[in-house]
């Protein structure tokens, strides 16, 4: 024998299948519910409708509503919970992994500059060891200054010989 709760929860179900288009004889058959109940409920349903009285359709005590509350939706909404914590947990770990990985990256990337800056003051230079170094600071300040920073490359180099800068300058010219 179906209880009340149980009642009531199939009614909800048809009438909700009901007010979104599903044909009666569709309801029935998917809620193994006789035809003459599906079309008794959409009858009380429409009478509702006119009447603006649908909410009395709903003929549940609140005993029934706390039950179905505490028996499906708190334990739904402790697992949700759950996965939601776990998920968080996961996504702030991996920002913080982050986080350590730019400033390493960022660091890194300074000390390469510093370094590319000491070459480039060797004296005996040609002119594609210059493009070579600049192409290679240029990837750098791309990669990793480009935050509203720049990484002025006679800056990096402002202690070449004059020579030197008159090379680069030239080869950046053409």
């Amino acid at each position: 024998m179906e209880t009340k709760m149980e009642s009531e929860a199939m009614r909800s179900r048809a009438l909700n299948m009901l007010i979104n288009d599903v044909k009666p004889k569709d309801v029935a058959a998917e809620l193994d519910i006789s035809y003459p109940k599906v079309l008794k409920w959409l009858r009380e349903y429409k009478e509702a409708k006119e009447d603006n009285a649908v909410i009395s359709l709903l003929d549940i005590e609140r005993s029934v509503v706390h039950d179905v509350v505490e028996e499906v939706v708190k334990p739904k909404l402790a697992m949700i919970d759950e996965e939601l914590e776990e998920v968080v947990d996961k996504t702030v770990m991996r920002v913080d992994g982050l986080r350590l990985l730019d400033t390493e990256l960022q660091f890194a990337s300074t000390r390469l500059a510093k370094r590319i800056a000491a070459a480039a003051n060797s004296e005996d230079l040609e002119a594609r060891d210059i493009l070579g170094l600049s192409d290679a600071l240029s990837k750098l300040q791309i990669a990793f200054f480009a935050k509203g920073t720049s990484v002025n490359v006679l800056n990096q180099t402002n202690n070449m010989s004059d020579n030197s800068l008159s090379t680069f300058a030239k080869l950046m010219k053409d």
